[in-house]
């Protein structure tokens, strides 16, 4: 049976059996173990608006100051 078959069929359920279908299948998908690995992101460290402005003068500012110098 495929996926659009049994839409159109839970679409034509009353109202309270949709309802039911929908927790049961909740409960199913959520018993069923992930198989792809999720890698979590580094958590950037908070930087203050001082920290942002000594790191825009010292790498980008100086910087084009060097180009524009040669």
């Amino acid at each position: 049976m495929k996926a659009t078959d049994v839409y159109n069929i839970a679409i034509a359920l009353p109202s309270e059996e949709l309802s039911l279908l929908y927790d049961m299948l909740g409960k199913k998908v959520m018993s069923i173990p992930d198989s792809g690995i999720k890698k979590r992101r580094k958590c950037l460290p908070r930087f203050t608006i001082d920290d942002g402005l000594r790191y825009l003068l010292e790498n980008i500012i100086d910087k084009n100051k060097e180009q524009d110098d040669s």
